[in-house]
Order: structure tokens, then C-alpha cells, then sequence
């Protein structure tokens, strides 16, 4: 890599295509060209007069490279798709020390990577839900033009303006390329464990596509499925262990284990997938794409909604790189400072030798010394501070106390920053759940109301049902009662004709039969029963037997005592047992059909009844639900507006908090640049200075 960038400094030397050796490198903060390290390639942004490009230099060297690019520009030229960028392949692309190397000239894309995406809108599961539905239909696009990318993962896939774009297509096939091996596996934690090399055709992305889809759907669903299986780091939610051994695969578990039927039953199929062969694998289909739910809510709780961003360290380790700062040392001339050293000196001997001879105390003495060393340390002083290293020093120090300022005034700021974004989730917490509360209440209340509307339509059904059977009653009843009456008047009919004077009845001759008959009684019909009372008194007391004629009442006939009576209730009663053998068991049909019919309407009006209190209560029910559904689709708007009013708020303390973080290693590594100069001026002190008066040399 070192290689490229040292000719990627000189485009215009060692690149041969005319709009890339215009083009300018983009730096780093070291001054060296940027670049983006792959598995198989390292690419450097390379900005030109008006397109900015990535250049992808390679590591790994494959003989048929430029055929299988070849192919694959000239099939998507014919067969142009969005999601692609513009390459060329150039086979003497760059030159480094005298060699020339292929390159591939890509447009450069502006976007991020899907998981970095991902990550960034885990409180946003319609965006999620939304980017899964795109990139199934991406999926069915390739698939229907026969095209396999290869190696589908987080890194390959950039989202642009939330429009999906593809790079990297080393290992992409495309028709004309049968019969190739693939020339790589792709990422371990996207490809099926079961992929080969000999595995090259449009089956290619079918495991793969259903592992991004998955993934993506699952935390459309469920965000904080991200926190929980710890993704993000070179992955979405699978990692290769979990298509190795399903059975202990913490994302399959959690995933089975969801209260959502879409993301068990999605979950369950996929796992079915991951034992099969890679042309055995069916893509993925439109027809997989579930509805969203209108009313699914995420609280911040259940997202991972770190507001914690963490700072880069400082590139501190490049200072055991650097040439040392060569030391500073203080350097004379000292002459003027000897100079009053000599004469401090030089006073020295003769107040010893006023001691000596009594012509000065030795305190006067001691304290003329010391004044005297005070004096010329004060002098000493005063040249030091005016010494140029000296300055230069200071003047280092003061630049270190102010970059360190700065860089902690960008921390506070940073860190406030932070608390107003926490601020910002507690109160989308705090609005999550009182959107939660308040649709719990609403569906109380709407399973409250209904429950009284089903309560009402129950009484109401009990009323028309006992009236119906009230009603089926009085039919039976009165049918029951006509039949009698008619079979009673057939009876009565027939004993008419059965005359008293030519019946044999005992004791019963011509002579009685004419008292009978002028006392009414003239044939069977004319007995309609027997009574027997007892009249007189003491010891006359005697029976009397009374005949009920209809019509006439009870009639005594001389002669006919209780025996004869009952005689003649027997001659009756046999001829009416005769005659009811024969008596019809049924209303003729016009006489039933009349009874029936009217029972009918007052039937039909009680069915029209309860058609109609169907309705009305099926009515209040649907007013009753439309109201509840108006009021939580009202709830989950007053969310929806609310977390994009948080989250207006929320872009700017981000983008502040981002622009301050690029800040920090810049400080951090003039502070340390500026201790490393520092360190050059260890020897510029008071100490070394007097040093250098002293000893001549230094």
C-alpha cells in the first residue's frame, strides 16, 4: 500500500488516464494520501477538474481480471442499472517504479455504508421496513437480468439519498462469464457456508440477499434485536458461526422466539435455507415484502438510541516515529556576565582581608557577600528572561495552554452537546410512553363499548326470541284448539244421527223413549252427561237422575232413575268412541295455511326485527371502532410529528457534536507536537544558565 500512495502523490507522473493525472489526491492530516483498505483492493479518492473518483488499486492479482471487467462493463452498459456507478478498467493504469499495474476508475459515491445506515435510524422502523422492500426489489432486478454481484454485504452496499448503490465488483457475474470459477467467497458473515469456488452464476447472491432482508426486516420489527445480538461490528445481525451451527444461533433463537408471526415465520424459513446448496436456495420474491403495521410504535427503550459517541484518540502513537526535535541549549557569549562574576569575585579577597585586620565585622562582611550574590543572581535573572530560547520557550508554553484551552472548551461544549441529546431521547421516551398509555386507554375503552354494544344486542335478541317462541306457542296452541273444535263438531254431527227410537237400549222401551223424546232427548247428541243427586229428608230420601241436553240444561224424565241413566251414558258415550276412529287428525289445508299464514307475518316482522337491531348494533360497533381508530391513528401522528421535531433537534446537535470530534485529534495532536517541541527547550532553564557563566565550553 505504501507503494500507492507514494505514486498516487504524483498523478501526473505515474497515472495514465488523462482525467485521473488532473485530478488532486485527497489527504490526510499528515499530508499523505488517504485510503480505504480492502480485502483484495485499496482505493484513494482522486478529486479532477469536475468528477471526483475512486481509484482501486489492487493487492491480489488475478490473471483473467481485466476479461471478466471487460464482460462485465460491456453487459451493463447494454443493461444499465441505478444502483451501479461507472468503472473502467485500466489495465496500465498506475506506474510504480517502473512498472506499470492495472486500476480501476470508479465513480466516487457519496453515502454510507448499509450498516453504519442501519444504525443511525434504528428508531425509525417505516425507514427500515422501507430500505428492506427497495432492496428485495434490487434483489428481483439483478436476479431477472442474470446478474450476481458476489459479495453483497454492509460494505458493498452504500446508501445514497436513501437510494441503494452496489460496489465492488470483482466477484460480479454476469452472462458471458459461464464456466469461470468465482474468484472469491465474499464476506464470511453474508455467504452460506456451503459456497465454493466452482459456485459462479445468477444463484450467486440468493443466500446472501436473504440474509441482509432478514436482518433488515427483523429490526424494521424488532430494533433492539441490535443491541442484543451485539451487531454492527462487521455485520448486520448473522455472523458465520450462526449458519455453521443454526441450532445454538443466538440471532435464529431470538428472532423464532418473537411475538411477531411475520419475523417467527420469516426466521423459521431462512433457517431452512441454510443447509441447502446455493442453486437450491429460491431468491427472494416482491411477494415476500409484508405490509408494514400501521400502528407498530418503537419506544427509544427498545432502540439503540446511544447518544454516547465516542471520541477518536489523538494519532499521539506517530510521535515514536518522528525525527527528533534537535536540543536547545543556552549559548553565549557570557562575556558581560563573567565579566561581573570576575568582579563579584574579585571583591571577595579584600573584605576577607578587612576581616582579617579588624577593619570590618564579619557580619558586615557576610551581609555585604550575600547583597552582593543577591545582586548578580538579580542581574543573572534579568538577562535569562530576556534570552531568545527563553522566549521561544514561553512562547511554546503559551501556545500549549491554549490549545489545551480550546481542546477542553471543545470537550465541555461536546459534552453539553451530549446532555441535550439525552434530554432530547428522555422526552421521545417520555412521548413514547404516554402515546402508549394513551392508546392502552383507548382500547380499553373501545373493548369496554363494545362489550356494552354486544350486551344490548343480546337483551334485544332475548326479547324477539322469547316473543318467537311466544309466538310458535299460540300457533301450536291454536292449531291444537281449532283441530279439537273441529274434531268435536264432526262427533257432534254424527251423534245427531244416531236416533234414541231405534236404539236397543235395556230397560229402556217404546214408553220411555217417548218421555225422552218429549223431554228433548231424541238421539245420542242430545246426552251430553249424567248427574245424580239425592233429595228428601229422614228416612225418605231417594236418587234423582238429571240428563244435560245441550241447550236445555239438566232434564228429569219420570221413570229414569240413576240405572237407566246410566244406561243410556253408556249407549252414548259407545257410539262416540265409534265415531272418533274416524274423526280427521288434521286441519283441512286451507284452514291451517290461513292460521299459519298469519303467524307467518307476525314471523317475518319479528325476523325484519332482528335484522334491523343486527344492523344498529353493528353500526354503533363500527362507529365505536372507527372512533378508536381515529383516535390512535390520531396518537401515533402526534408521535410520528413529535420524534421529527425531536429528531430536527437532533441532526444539528449531531452534526455540531461531529464537527466539534474532528476537532479533538487535530488538538490533541498539536498538543502533542507542541510538547514534543517542548521537549527541545528542556535544557533552556535558569539552572543551565548559570551553567554556561560558569563553565566555559557550554
Amino acid at each position: 500500500m505504501t507503494d500507492y500512495q507514494e505514486a498516487i502523490q504524483t498523478p501526473r507522473v505515474c497515472l495514465a488516464d488523462a482525467e485521473l493525472r488532473e485530478g488532486a489526491p485527497e489527504l490526510d492530516r499528515f499530508g499523505i494520501p488517504k485510503a480505504i483498505s480492502g480485502n483484495f483492493a485499496v482505493v484513494f479518492p482522486l478529486t479532477g477538474s469536475h468528477r471526483k473518483w475512486a481509484v482501486r488499486c489492487f493487492c491480489i492479482y488475478h490473471p483473467d481480471q481485466e476479461q471478466r471487467y471487460a464482460a462485465i462493463s460491456k453487459y451493463l452498459q447494454r443493461n444499465p442499472m441505478p444502483c451501479t456507478v461507472d468503472f473502467e478498467f485500466l489495465k496500465q493504469g498506475i506506474k510504480i517504479k517502473g512498472q506499470s499495474y492495472p486500476l480501476l476508475k470508479m465513480e466516487w459515491v457519496n453515502g454510507e455504508t448499509l450498516s453504519a445506515y442501519v444504525e443511525r435510524n434504528l428508531a425509525d422502523p417505516r425507514g427500515l421496513w422501507a430500505l428492506a422492500e427497495r432492496f428485495v426489489r434490487l434483489a428481483c432486478h439483478l436476479r431477472r437480468l442474470n446478474i450476481a454481484h458476489g459479495d453483497l454485504q454492509h460494505g458493498n452496499i452504500l446508501i445514497v439519498n436513501g437510494e441503494i448503490r452496489l460496489i465492488d465488483y470483482d466477484g460480479m457475474f454476469v452472462p458471458g462469464l459461464e464456466g469461470m470459477p468465482s474468484n472469491e467467497l465474499g464476506h464470511s458473515n453474508y455467504q452460506s457456508p456451503r459456497r465454493t469456488r466452482s459456485d459462479f452464476g445468477p444463484h450467486l447472491d440468493n443466500f446472501s440477499t436473504w440474509v441482509i432482508y432478514v436482518s433488515l426486516l427483523g429490526l424494521s420489527i424488532d430494533p433492539s434485536l441490535w443491541d442484543r445480538l451485539g451487531a454492527g461490528e462487521e455485520r448486520l445481525l448473522f455472523r458465520r458461526e450462526d449458519f455453521e451451527d443454526p441450532s445454538s444461533s443466538e440471532a435464529l433463537y431470538a428472532l423464532k422466539q418473537s411475538d411477531d408471526e411475520t419475523l417467527h415465520r420469516l426466521a423459521r424459513q431462512f433457517q431452512s435455507f441454510i443447509q441447502r446448496d446455493l442453486p437450491d436456495i429460491p431468491p427472494l420474491n416482491v411477494s415476500e415484502i409484508p405490509p408494514f403495521p400501521a400502528q407498530r410504535v418503537t419506544p427509544p427503550s427498545e432502540v439503540a438510541m446511544s447518544t454516547e459517541i465516542s471520541e477518536p484518540k489523538a494519532p499521539v502513537w506517530i510521535q515514536d516515529h518522528l525525527s527528533p526535535v534537535p536540543l536547545v541549549r543556552i549559548r553565549g557569549p557570557f562575556a558581560r556576565q563573567r565579566l561581573l562574576l570576575a568582579c563579584f569575585v574579585s571583591v571577595a579577597p579584600l573584605l576577607a582581608f578587612a576581616v582579617a585586620f579588624g577593619l570590618l565585622a564579619l557580619t558586615i562582611a557576610a551581609l555585604a557577600v550575600a547583597a552582593g550574590l543577591a545582586l548578580l543572581l538579580t542581574v543573572f535573572a534579568l538577562q535569562f528572561r530576556d534570552l531568545p530560547e527563553l522566549q521561544q520557550k514561553q512562547a511554546l508554553l503559551l501556545r500549549l495552554q491554549g490549545t489545551e484551552a480550546d481542546m477542553n472548551d471543545v470537550r465541555r461544549a461536546i459534552e453539553r452537546l451530549k446532555m441535550e441529546l439525552q434530554e432530547l431521547t428522555l422526552d421521545e421516551g417520555k412521548e413514547v410512553t404516554t402515546s402508549k398509555a394513551r392508546q392502552a386507554e383507548s382500547a380499553k375503552s373501545e373493548r369496554e363499548e363494545l362489550e356494552a354494544v354486544d350486551l344490548n344486542l343480546q337483551q334485544a335478541l332475548a326479547s324477539v326470541n322469547q316473543r318467537r317462541h311466544a309466538l310458535v306457542r299460540s300457533q301450536t296452541t291454536e292449531l291444537a284448539r281449532t283441530l279439537r273444535s273441529l274434531q268435536n263438531q264432526h262427533v257432534s254431527s254424527r251423534l245427531a244421527q244416531y236416533y234414541l227410537s231405534s236404539a236397543a237400549i235395556t230397560g229402556i222401551g217404546a214408553t220411555m223413549k217417548k218421555r225422552l223424546s218429549s223431554a228433548g232427548v231424541r238421539s245420542a247428541a242430545d246426552i251430553a252427561n249424567v248427574r245424580v243427586t239425592q233429595t228428601g229428608w229422614g228416612r225418605y230420601w231417594q236418587q234423582v237422575a238429571y240428563i244435560e241436553v245441550p241447550g236445555r240444561g239438566n232434564v228429569h224424565v219420570e221413570g229414569i232413575g240413576p240405572k237407566k241413566a246410566a244406561l243410556l251414558l253408556a249407549w252414548r258415550r259407545h257410539i262416540d268412541s265409534q265415531l272418533r276412529s274416524s274423526i280427521p287428525n288434521s286441519l283441512p289445508h286451507a284452514q291451517q295455511s290461513a292460521i299459519e299464514s298469519r303467524y307467518e307475518r307476525d314471523r317475518v316482522a319479528l325476523d325484519q326485527e332482528e335484522v334491523v337491531v343486527r344492523e344498529g348494533e353493528e353500526q354503533k360497533k363500527d362507529s365505536v371502532r372507527q372512533k378508536s381508530s381515529q383516535e390512535r391513528a390520531a396518537l401515533v401522528r402526534r408521535l410520528q410529528c413529535a420524534r421529527e421535531q425531536l429528531a430536527k433537534k437532533r441532526r444539528p446537535l449531531e452534526r455540531q457534536i461531529g464537527e466539534m470530534r474532528r476537532q479533538i485529534p487535530e488538538k490533541e495532536w498539536a498538543v502533542a507536537n507542541t510538547q514534543r517541541e517542548l521537549l527541545a527547550f528542556r535544557r533552556v532553564n535558569f539552572v543551565e544558565y548559570l551553567k554556561g557563566i560558569l563553565l566555559s565550553g557550554r
